[in-house]
């Protein structure tokens, strides 16, 4: 233990460098902080791949459900500190030594530390786009200098992952040992289901076999909150380290919960099952009517979820965003490429009849 908390001590040292020498550029990381986001990725960032490619859009899709499940899962088994609360609650410290970090608003999670989610998901998010992109390079016989675009493609990955982990050691959320396994773990899901047909075999399910996963998932969901239940007493245990060290109250957020997060998961898997087998939605789409479909969606969506009910009791806010969830899912999936593809069939009739 003495040890852990030696190390651990080391990485706070690092964070009160990096908060003392990215002070200018707190708004930057602060993009890179939200946009990285389970949420914010799942609901106005990997939807606009609706239009470009069904595809890549399941892909993406499926790989970034798996990754933020396995996430939660994780960081509700280790249960680990965050660098906020950890430096009041630790024993390293005296009352002397103990050092206060830097907090915002995106500072206070309630989840567990490890692994980082933000680093975890971008990680997922990023490397499936990366290899549609090498995807791309090799599928274009006469383009010129794709060993160059190659060595591009990763330094633009591995700068893009370097920034997020800092903005995430920055706000105090993780330790960097935290972004690290959770980069480690966002890339084998994203390999995995990229390159080793895992997403593939994801979008040939049936109906039958997404019911038998989502059921999966509740059970071990369950099975892990009365697991702690008994072992601990209380599931719940960082949502009141977060409320007791964080300088302001209304900071945490309900939508940062392990719970919350869980259904997240578990309403985009019933988006899905409403549409399985999810490969019969890929086609090629007409770029303006997609486009003008999914920013459509994506409006009424962001609205909707602006007029969550917060204020009433938390079975209602749960409900309502489970049909959220649940019920755009089902439509990027299914209006975008029906409402492409029917306009695509209508136009080369009009050809033809002309």
């Amino acid at each position: 233990m003495e040890i852990i908390d030696s190390l651990w001590k080391i990485e706070i040292d690092l964070i009160i460098k990096i908060q003392n020498k990215f002070f200018k550029y707190e708004e930057f990381l602060g993009y890179f902080s939200t946009f990285f986001g389970s949420g914010y990725l799942h609901l106005y960032i990997i939807p606009l791949f609706a239009m470009y490619n069904t595809k890549v859009y399941h892909r993406l899709l499926i790989s970034c459900i798996a990754t933020d499940f396995i996430n939660l899962i994780i960081k509700w088994i280790l249960d680990e500190d965050r660098p906020y609360w950890w430096v009041n609650e630790t024993k390293a410290y005296t009352s002397l030594t103990r050092p206060i970090l830097y907090q915002t608003e995106r500072t206070c999670e309630t989840s567990g530390g490890s692994p980082s989610g933000h680093s975890m998901i971008a990680a997922c998010f990023l490397y499936i786009i990366y290899d549609e992109i090498n995807r791309q390079i090799d599928n274009r016989p006469s383009m010129s200098h794709k060993v160059i675009l190659k060595i591009l493609n990763k330094i633009g990955l591995t700068f893009i992952l370097t920034i997020t982990a800092i903005s995430r050691m920055y706000f105090a959320a993780h330790f960097l040992h935290q972004c690290i396994l959770g980069f480690m773990l966002g890339l084998l899901v994203a390999n995995l289901m990229a390159n080793h047909g895992l997403a593939e075999k994801f979008s040939s399910f049936e109906k039958r076999t997404w019911m038998t996963i989502i059921a999966w998932m509740i059970i071990l969901v369950v099975s892990i909150y009365w697991a702690h239940k008994l072992i601990s007493g209380n599931p719940m245990k960082t949502v009141e380290l977060a409320f007791k060290h964080c300088k302001d109250p209304l900071y945490p957020k309900p939508e940062t919960t392990v719970v919350f997060s869980a259904l997240r998961c578990i309403a985009m898997s019933c988006g899905i099952l409403l549409n399985a087998p999810i490969y019969k939605r890929e086609s090629k789409l007409k770029f303006f009517e997609s486009a003008v479909m999914t920013i459509c969606l994506i409006i009424l969506q962001f609205c909707a979820i602006y007029e969550t009910p917060k204020n009433y009791k938390i079975i209602i806010f749960y409900s309502y965003s489970f049909i959220i969830y649940a019920f755009f899912q089902f439509m990027f999936i299914y209006f975008v490429p029906k409402i492409a593809t029917i306009t695509n069939e209508n136009s080369q009739e009009k050809v033809k009849n002309q």
